[in-house]
């Protein structure tokens, strides 16, 4: 598989599909999937955007590597700046519509102790696909 954001929701559709889905699975690897998906298709959009912009490739890759949590990796994709943290959730709602924030959260509450609340994992895993999707189309804004 040459997409890692397809591997990433093929691999949690599969794990949605798991009959007698145990809780650790729904609430910690399914949103870490996801969030594999996202982040994945977050670098992609950062990558065409620096490529738009005539920068020299090391400054993206430099950048890249300071981008040490979701949130920056997200603020890289969207302005180009990872230090833009703060502005992300609301070029999200706006990029991806209203529940992309909640999405964003439950994918990064994968992480922590006591995971995500994800009530219908297909539904989860659809609405990420197409959050990825739109991430994955960056506008020409440079």
């Amino acid at each position: 598989m040459t997409d890692p954001v397809r591997q990433a929701l093929d691999d949690a559709r599969a794990i949605a599909s798991t009959s007698d889905l145990p809780t650790a699975a729904r609430t910690h690897v399914l949103p870490s999937l996801c969030r594999i998906a996202l982040e994945n298709a977050f670098l992609e959009a950062a990558w065409i955007r620096h490529h738009r912009s005539g920068a020299p490739e090391h400054a993206l890759q430099a950048a890249v590597g300071g981008a040490d949590k979701l949130m920056k990796v997200t603020a890289l994709a969207l302005f180009g700046d990872a230090g833009r943290t703060g502005d992300v959730y609301r070029e999200l709602r706006t990029l991806c519509g209203p529940r992309a924030v909640d999405l964003l959260r439950k994918c990064q509450d994968g992480a922590h102790a006591a995971g995500a609340q994800i009530t219908d994992p297909h539904g989860f895993v659809d609405d990420i696909e197409i959050m990825a999707q739109k991430v994955r189309k960056p506008e020409v804004t440079v």
